[in-house]
This record gives structure tokens, C-alpha cells and sequence, in this order.
């Protein structure tokens, strides 16, 4: 849909209704740094659904219905993802690529289950994630995971 447009370095698909993004909907966006998929109805975000934005640095993806969030390699320019108001319960250990340097990493709201899996893909983010406690199990229930 968007393919072959290097010159873009914002985009902005906010408050659209868009329930599901196809794979590759973003091939050749290369100089994409921003990117703002807030308050729409994404439910699921593919593993490796960004990957190709070698530029990304900002992604917004607040107020979906997100429950979990896959591998997302290809991602070392990312410095700020946002996953506010959404209803994540879990992410991959390989959320982004060893050595990004994430700045911002923003969870609030969101019903996560702290097991195992969340604490290995928390730790190398950990200085960048905000606001965010556990849901479950009972005895981590309002655990601070910064």
C-alpha cells in the first residue's frame, strides 16, 4: 500500500478504525521515523510486522486492543514505542534486537502477566519502560516492572 515511498518520515494512521495491518504494508518506507497507529482497533501485531524501517525511531501504538506484542527485529534506530491503553497480557523475548537503544518504553494500562517471558523481554528495556505493573499471577499483582 505504501511501498517504494522513501521520502516519507512521518505517518500518521490515528484514529481509523483499522482493525489489522497486512504484512509488508510498510516495504520501502525507508526513511520512515515516526509512526502513529494510536486509537484504532488493532488487535495483533505480526512478528516482524516493521521490519525493513531500519529508520524508525517513534512508535505509537496506544489505545488498540493489543494483547500481545511478537518478535520485532530490524528495529535498532527504535528509541520510543508506545503501548498505552491497550490490552496486553504478554510480549516475546526478542521484542527488539539486542543493543537498540530504547529511551521510552510505555505500558500503562495494559493487563500483563508477569511470568517468566515478560521479566527476560523487560530486562534489556528496563530503564526505558514506564508505568508498568502486573496484573497476574495474584502474589505479582502491582509489581513494578521498572
Amino acid at each position: 500500500m505504501f511501498g517504494n515511498n522513501d521520502k516519507t518520515k512521518f505517518l500518521s494512521l490515528k484514529s481509523n478504525k483499522i482493525s489489522r495491518l497486512e504484512t509488508n504494508i510498510f516495504t520501502g518506507m525507508l526513511n520512515l521515523d515516526s509512526l502513529d497507529l494510536g486509537e484504532n482497533k488493532i488487535d495483533e501485531i505480526p512478528d516482524n510486522m516493521f521490519s525493513g524501517l531500519e529508520a524508525l525511531q517513534t512508535l505509537n501504538l496506544n489505545d488498540n486492543l493489543i494483547r500481545y506484542l511478537g518478535n520485532q527485529v530490524d528495529l535498532a534506530s527504535l528509541q520510543q514505542i508506545i503501548l498505552d491503553d491497550n490490552q496486553l497480557s504478554g510480549m516475546s523475548s526478542n521484542i527488539v534486537e539486542p543493543g537498540t537503544v530504547m529511551k521510552i518504553f510505555k505500558l500503562n494500562n495494559n493487563k500483563l502477566s508477569c511470568g517468566c517471558g515478560l521479566f527476560t523481554a523487560a530486562t534489556p528495556i528496563k530503564t526505558a519502560i514506564q508505568n508498568a505493573s502486573c496484573e497476574t499471577p495474584s502474589h505479582l499483582t502491582d509489581v513494578k516492572l521498572n
